[in-house]
């Protein structure tokens, strides 16, 4: 008996424990019922502003975001006129509330069915949800990728088996959309679909009645104005015929004979007539261009943006515009100002006018004088830097050059010395090539070859380009003209554009090609250097030729290379330039006059190898008391009897107590007296001593200095300096009688 009550109950529990699973499971069901039935109501209740399609929207779209774990909801409807689904309704994370959308605005913008995940949803009739978009097949290098978007849910709003719209949701989060969301998320598409079948309706009705009120009132303007016309128009005729062919007679002189290319385009921009001017810019007759339209005429390189967009401005907003283009004729690239404006006849759009000013000249003047002032003030700074470095450079480099001479020195030291020397050589080389950058030394002319310094140059580079399968063309001109210029210089310019473009191709490319050009036009030589590497990003192309300014890794490149090789041309009164044009890669253009008798020379610093038995007294004046401690030991290891003076006003007293045989002063000393002043002070009180002047100078740079070295015409040593050149300069002087 207790074991059939003992079993009993445990049938009776587990009766219990199914009873209690169904009647949960019946409460989920009530409750998710009831959840459907509230949302079909809520959404039924919008059916109260089914006349105003914006609220609709708008109540659906909150409904959504209420009922959906979303943090973008977007409502899209299909437009039945350009059979795209349109932006209606849509919230952001950013956004307070729903933003509307009216569907005249939109202006046909939108996704076309299968375009887009809207516009597959929409196609296809089915819903798509993704839960993690950066792994599901479709989204694969897919646009979604790039966003910050980590789960999609969109659903079609369809009523009666027709398309009305799309339901769009997406989450930054990946798995963010549950089936139970797509279930309630369908539940309210249906019902929106029933809704939106009632109010776009309305809406379409509300806007054919617009627009025929539009057109109605486009008509009756209409027919008032040829109305008012008709009522004047015998009378019109007959006044302007006279004033028309008068003013036909004087446009048609002012047009011909303008300055300016003159061209009038109809609204399908066809030219319908053109002036001189614009057949000289284009070198072609007026046959070839009038029924033309203008985009097939204009052979357009480079704008920076559509021209064909910028030109249906002017007829499609009545926007006039100012616009720079270039463009490719027979006789080169030419950059064009243009003004376009829209030409009226009796308030009627009749078509375009467009002057076209040639500005090439002007664009390179002003390119020239952009480059020229901003190699002048980093040149200024420049010299200036070289300057402070010259005398301490001549410290070191005198000092470790003594240093060297001493017997005593260990093995070991030497090498330690030779190494001190050497980094002040490679000092000293980076301040004459900043000198250099500053236009500091004159140009060596010659009678030169340029094809071959260029054959010379590439020899220089010849293994490595081979080595890197570097293919070097040479198209040159036969009897190339000779001209006069620094060979050495040149070589540089053109070796410093082999190198960038071996640079570039080297870092893209397996191989590549170097092609070398060169011909004479109108009295010049043109080298042109092309190569097939990446080319020059448009962003930076306007700043290739200022100073520092390199695209190199550190190390790899200074940014002096191409703003040298500019001056080096510039004072050769030549030109280099890059072709914005060419989009093969890069091409540099560079322009050198053919100079027929050799310019005049200038004086180089004294040179000289005989030897000096003996000199009674040097007078050395520098405010640099090393400068002066070093000159000291120089002289005095060579038998010279030195005096030193950190004044001007020092070294005149010392002048007028001793006979010197050599005075070497600095140009530029501290004071009242400099070495100008002592000069002029020598050539007063013992001008038989003017001639053994020797200045020293780290300040070449400065145009004052120049002048002043010029007009004495005494011989100068450039700081920093090698013992072997000082002595020489005051060797050869006191070789003289």
């Amino acid at each position: 008996m207790e074991g059939f009550n003992l079993s009993k109950i445990k049938d009776l529990e587990r009766e219990r424990k199914l009873l209690k699973e169904t009647i949960e499971r019946l409460n989920r069901k009530f409750d998710d019922k009831v959840k459907e039935l509230s949302l079909i109501r809520r959404i039924s209740d919008s059916l109260i502003h089914a006349l105003n399609i914006k609220k609709v929207c708008i109540e659906l779209v909150k409904i959504v975001i209420d009922e959906i774990n979303a943090e973008n909801c977007s409502l899209m409807l299909y437009d039945r006129g350009s059979r795209k689904l349109v932006l209606r309704a849509a919230k952001g994370q950013m956004d307070e509330k729903v933003r509307y959308f009216e569907k005249l605005k939109a202006n046909g913008k939108g996704f076309k069915i299968g375009e887009g995940i809207a516009g597959i949803v929409a196609k296809n009739k089915k819903t798509i949800r993704v839960v993690d978009t950066k792994t599901d097949e479709r989204f694969i290098n897919h646009r979604y990728n790039s966003e910050n978007i980590g789960s999609i849910l969109c659903l079609p709003l369809i009523f009666k088996g027709k398309i009305i719209g799309v339901f769009n949701l997406s989450h930054p989060e990946k798995y963010a959309f549950s089936e139970e969301d797509e279930r309630i998320l369908t539940i309210i598409a249906n019902q929106a679909a029933i809704v939106m079948s009632t109010v776009l309706p309305v809406e379409e009705l509300k806007i054919s009645n617009q627009r025929l009120k539009e057109a109605l009132g486009k008509l009756k303007k209409a027919e008032k104005m040829l109305e008012e016309y008709s009522k004047n128009l015998e009378k019109m005729v007959e006044e302007k015929t006279v004033e028309l062919r008068e003013s036909e007679e004087k446009y048609r002189n002012l047009f011909e004979d303008a300055n300016d290319g003159i061209i009038t385009l109809d609204l399908d921009y066809h030219i319908t007539s053109v002036n001189r001017k614009f057949e000289e810019i284009l070198s072609k007759c007026r046959k070839e261009l009038i029924g033309k339209p203008i985009f097939d005429v204009l052979e357009v390189v480079d704008t920076g943006e559509n021209f064909l967009d910028k030109m249906k401005d002017i007829t499609e907003k009545n926007m006039p515009f100012s616009y720079e283009i270039k463009i490719q004729t027979p006789t080169g690239i030419k950059i064009l100002d243009i003004n376009s404006s829209y030409m009226f006849y009796r308030d009627k759009l009749e078509g375009i006018q467009q002057i076209y000013r040639d500005v090439t000249e002007k664009k390179l003047l002003q390119n020239q004088l952009i480059q020229s002032e901003k190699l002048a003030s980093i040149g200024e700074l420049v010299s200036g830097v070289a300057h402070e470095l010259n005398n301490p450079l001549s410290i070191i480099s005198g000092y470790s050059e003594l240093l060297k001479k001493d017997k005593e020195l260990s093995k070991k030291h030497k090498k330690k010395i030779d190494k001190i020397n050497k980094a002040v050589n490679r000092g000293i080389k980076i301040v004459e090539n900043l000198l250099s950058f500053a236009r500091e030394k004159p140009l060596e002319m010659k009678k030169i070859n340029i094809q071959k310094i260029i054959e010379k140059t590439i020899e220089i580079r010849d293994y490595e380009l081979k080595v890197n399968n570097i293919k070097v063309i040479r198209d040159f001109q036969e009897d190339l003209e000779e001209t006069y210029g620094d060979p050495y210089k040149l070589q540089q310019v053109f070796l410093n554009l082999i190198n960038n473009s071996y640079d570039a191709i080297k870092k893209t490319k397996k191989k590549g090609i170097i092609k070398i050009k060169t011909y004479s036009s109108k009295g010049n030589i043109i080298v042109e250097f092309i190569d097939d590497g990446p080319g020059i990003p448009e962003e930076i192309q306007d700043k290739i030729f200022d100073p520092f300014f390199t695209t190199k890794e550190i190390g790899e490149g200074t940014g002096l290379g191409l703003s040298l090789s500019y001056g080096i041309i510039k004072n050769h009164n030549g030109s280099i330039s890059l072709d914005t044009a060419f989009l093969e890669g890069t091409k540099f253009v560079i322009k050198l006059p053919i100079i027929k008798e050799k310019p005049p020379g200038k004086k180089e610093p004294c040179k000289f190898t005989g030897d000096i038995k003996k000199v009674k007294r040097i007078l050395v004046v520098d405010d640099e008391e090393s400068i002066l401690e070093l000159s000291r030991e120089i002289l005095e290891t060579e038998g010279y009897v030195v005096d030193t003076a950190d004044t001007g006003r020092k070294a005149q007293k010392l002048i007028e107590k001793f006979n010197y045989d050599v005075v070497i002063s600095d140009i530029k000393i501290p004071g009242e007296i400099g070495g100008k002043e002592l000069y002029l002070f020598i050539r007063s009180i013992k001008p038989e001593l003017i001639d053994k002047v020797v200045f020293i100078t780290g300040d070449k740079i400065s145009p004052d200095t120049r002048q002043f070295l010029s007009e004495v015409n005494n011989p100068y040593i450039d700081k920093p300096f090698k013992i072997k050149t000082y002595l020489n300069t005051i060797r050869k002087i006191l070789s003289k009688k």
